[in-house]
């Protein structure tokens, strides 16, 4: 291992020699890891795999006092066997911070999607064709569908104003002026207000 490998592992470069890189594999990853090496010689392509690094500062040689040891790193390994499949060249890069940025992203969309659909208004976002594109529940609840199959129509469709929204709906008077539009229509016993 290079210096910078050295440093992922948090073991002296020097007490690497002849140590499987596997030991330093989390063990919920190991068996993954293990697929991952058949496959690098077993076959003659480049193999790529995504695992975390054990976070337990549980190997001897660990470098103790780095106030890192602990932390996840999640790394993503490309390697491909040499010639005559005794080792393989591996490219090994820290993606720790990637993964936290996709958790991130992940955690604010569903926090997103919580907050829409908790809305007790029929609430849909529409594109430029007047389409929806994500409904909350109470929009779907009013449809009589499921959230996902509002996505594709028209709210005119939905809520039974029209098939296709024409020059007057809000959506389409809205797209024209650059600025917010609105609408009341009579739907059976109930009167909805168009934003």
């Amino acid at each position: 291992a290079n210096l910078a490998g050295a440093c992922l592992l948090k073991v002296d470069r020097t007490k690497l020699a002849n140590r499987r890189f596997g030991q330093f594999v989390c063990e919920a990853d190991r068996k993954a890891f293990r697929i991952f090496l058949a496959k690098v010689f077993g076959g003659q392509a480049t193999q790529a795999c995504d695992v975390i690094l054990q976070t337990k500062v549980d190997h001897p040689s660990s470098i103790q006092d780095s106030g890192e040891a602990g932390t996840p790193c999640h790394i993503h390994i490309e390697a491909a066997a040499t010639y005559d499949r005794q080792a393989c060249r591996a490219i090994v890069t820290d993606v720790t911070d990637r993964k936290q940025v996709e958790e991130n992203m992940q955690r604010s969309a569903q926090q997103w999607k919580t907050t829409f659909d908790s809305i007790a208004d029929a609430v849909c976002l529409v594109g430029a064709d007047a389409k929806i594109l994500q409904c909350n529940k109470a929009m779907a609840r009013r449809a009589g569908l499921a959230p996902d199959q509002c996505v594709g129509r028209t709210p005119c469709e939905l809520i039974h104003i029209a098939a296709q929204p024409g020059e007057g709906y809000p959506v389409t008077r809205a797209s024209r002026s650059l600025r917010r539009e609105t609408q009341e229509f009579r739907v059976g016993d109930a009167w909805l207000l168009v934003i």
